[in-house]
């Protein structure tokens, strides 16, 4: 028996589909892969691995006949229509990335198809009987089929390879394809007549079979095949400019988006940067089509040149051309040069205007010069460390944006911005911290062991409260109140074991979820808006006078946004309890206000950013441009008051809630002693 059995294993093994070595010159790395894995031989036939080559690619598919049915794929029959498939065989160009398929602009669909019609044998019934059937003739009058090609259910063409343009969306690519046969059935039936008479009396009968009726029976099938395409959006951005050239030496810069391969040539130094890996994968065996993968994959190389962080240092830029590359377009330009001097300016007088905003400037410079006179006299001491702490002050004023030609325009607002510079630096650690406690998602993993011991705590009562929901099954009778009861205690219990159980992915998820939303809208304000400016009279003014109030605001609202995160952290301890006691009729008052509680603080956040949106987009209109710190001031105090009134609504609402559910459960009570 076990001969038998691996005769036909060894009979079966040949029939088996594989790939065809005899593709290769040297069969002998293609039989070695054979042996291994035969999807290991496509990348034997596609070798350009830092290109995507689909001239390649579409050459090889070309050469490839497919005349029946790719494995998966199932033949239909219906009626007179046999062995009906239809298979989208290649989309080219496409790429692969994540199971995602990119495609340019303009790609070529293929596809098969194939069916046979079967028409019904003839029919003939010897047996002479008059009225009977002698014989049906069966004709084929219609077959017709149509392989249409449609993208997002919009036709683009027909046949099997079909140009189309998928312009700039997303698309559904599928093939149909629509059969139509028709059999025309011609019936004849047996007559008697007859065929010979004698003194008007018929002495001899005789049969006939002709045409008694026809009928037509028409047989339709459409028979799809889809694939999903994405449109490939990116754009290719790298630019190689020399900036500047010292001794034989250029110092150029290179920008360039992370999808995009860049490759450098200049004298005797190249560069390249490639940031995908292709490689071949088989598809619609057993005929093995190939398509194009593509893998992140980022690779710098260089010679003869140094280079960091997208400076570079070249001896020698001549013949500068640099090369892009993404998955469907590349090109080549040469270098951008900038190593020419600007112009210089012809003079012209300065036009005389009224800049109150200087005036101002100067006005507070003089402030504090008086100031300082009036310290220098009352401490002349200590005068000389205070000249060195200006003098170590000084170079932080921008003073290589002033010269002698611009001295006394430049000086006094490199003095002022200077002094900006001073009353910011207390708030930016505020600000700082604000942002961070809105943003930054309280981490809850330190108290996962204390989580275990409260869950471990709390599951000591499934079994006195599973005792009691069976306590009153017992003991209803006929009471229909009892037994309804009974059956929301055992559903609620249930629900309180799951939800206690999951309490902490839970709670994280949700905890995770908030700070997204929080995170998503403030990166939609503009970091200066937080921050003291010059940007006009009004705005000097009032920043000078308020910048106190401001800074006592930031610090409550610091205040506040730290208890709410350790509201949140501690939150995840609280969580199961509080679902404990939603689900028991005579604490859920109190899983109410832990409930509420928790989501307010988790999703507050998210409401103080979207109020934050709205200030720093309220400066931008003329009524508010001279008003932005009192603008700032009210954002924060809006922060504050709501994060108080939604408090008090809570507790309000907790407690107001316990009463209605203190009288329902009353009344059951009521209702199940009766």
């Amino acid at each position: 028996m076990k001969p038998l059995f691996l005769l036909l294993f060894l009979a079966f093994v040949p029939a088996t589909a594989a790939f065809n070595c005899s593709y290769f010159q040297n069969q002998t790395n293609c039989l070695a892969a054979l042996t291994v894995n035969e999807d290991l031989i496509a990348n034997l036939i596609y070798t350009n691995t830092s290109h995507p080559d689909h001239a390649a690619i579409a050459a090889y598919n070309q050469g490839i006949v497919v005349n029946n049915a790719p494995f998966g794929y199932t033949k239909i029959q219906k009626g007179v229509i046999m062995d009906a498939w239809v298979a989208l065989l290649t989309i080219q160009p496409s790429v692969l990335l994540n199971k995602t398929r990119y495609c340019p602009a303009k790609v070529a669909v293929r596809s098969e198809a194939s069916y046979w019609i079967k028409v019904p044998a003839n029919y003939t019934n010897p047996s002479q009987s008059n009225g009977a059937t002698c014989k049906i003739l069966h004709y084929l009058t219609e077959n017709t089929s149509t392989l249409t090609t449609k993208a997002n259910n919009i036709t683009m063409g027909t046949g099997k390879v079909v140009p189309i343009n998928i312009l700039i969306f997303d698309a559904n690519i599928r093939e149909e394809l629509s059969i139509r046969a028709t059999i025309k059935n011609d019936y004849y039936t047996w007559q008697k007549y007859c065929c010979r008479t004698r003194n008007g009396v018929c002495v001899r009968y005789c049969w006939r079979c002709p045409k008694t009726k026809t009928n037509y029976t028409t047989d339709t099938l459409l028979l799809n095949d889809s694939l999903n395409t994405t449109y490939d959006r990116h754009a290719l951005n790298a630019t190689f400019t020399l900036a500047t050239n010292y001794s034989g030496t250029t110092k150029a810069f290179l920008v360039h988006d992370a999808n995009t391969s860049v490759w450098l040539s200049m004298g005797q130094s190249n560069y390249s940067a490639t940031e995908w890996v292709y490689t071949a994968n088989f598809t619609k065996k057993p005929f093995y089509l190939l398509e194009l993968h593509a893998e992140k994959l980022e690779v710098q190389t260089a010679q003869n040149l140094r280079w960091y962080n997208g400076t570079f240092f070249v001896p020698n830029a001549s013949n500068c051309t640099v090369r892009a590359e993404d998955f469907f377009t590349n090109q080549t330009k040469p270098c951008a040069q900038n190593l020419s001097a600007p112009p210089s300016a012809a003079f012209t007088p300065p036009s005389v205007t009224v800049d109150w905003v200087f005036i101002l400037k100067m006005a507070v410079i003089a402030g504090i010069l008086v100031a300082a006179y009036r310290v220098s006299r009352k401490y002349w001491r200590k005068l000389p460390g205070i000249g060195l702490g200006v003098l170590l002050a000084l170079p932080m004023v921008r003073a290589e944006d002033c010269g002698l030609t611009n001295l006394g325009s430049c000086l006094p607002g490199a003095l002022y911005s200077f002094l900006l510079s001073i009353i910011n630096a207390p708030l930016e650690p505020l600000l700082s911290l604000v942002k961070d406690l809105l943003e930054a998602s309280p981490s809850i993993s330190l108290f996962q062991g204390v989580w275990v011991i409260i869950v471990y705590c709390l599951s000591l009562f499934y079994g006195f409260l599973f005792l009691y929901a069976g306590y009153q099954f017992l003991t209803s009778g006929h009471n229909v109140l009892k037994r309804e009861m009974a059956k929301e205690w055992l559903k609620n219990t249930v629900i309180m074991i799951v939800l206690v159980q999951a309490s902490y992915y839970l709670y994280g998820l949700i905890v995770d979820i908030g700070g997204l939303m929080t995170q998503a809208v403030l990166s939609l304000v503009n970091p200066q808006f937080f921050l003291l400016t010059a940007d006009n009279i009004s705005n000097i003014g009032l920043e000078l006078l308020l910048v106190g109030l401001y800074a006592l605001v930031l610090l409550v609202t610091m205040l506040f946004l730290a208890m709410r995160y350790l509201i949140v952290a501690f939150g995840v301890l609280f969580a199961p309890i509080g679902v404990f006691c939603y689900f028991m009729p005579p604490l859920r008052s109190y899983g109410h206000l832990i409930m509420n509680l928790l989501g307010l603080c988790i999703f507050v956040t998210f409401l103080d950013a979207v109020i934050i949106l709205g200030c720093s987009q309220m400066i931008s209109l003329p009524l508010f441009a001279g008003y932005k710190i009192v603008v700032m001031i009210t954002c924060f105090l809006m922060i504050d008051l709501l994060f108080l009134l939604l408090a008090k609504h809570i507790v309000t609402k907790s407690g107001m809630s316990d009463g209605a559910q203190s009288m329902m459960q009353a009344a059951k009570y009521i209702g199940a002693m009766m």
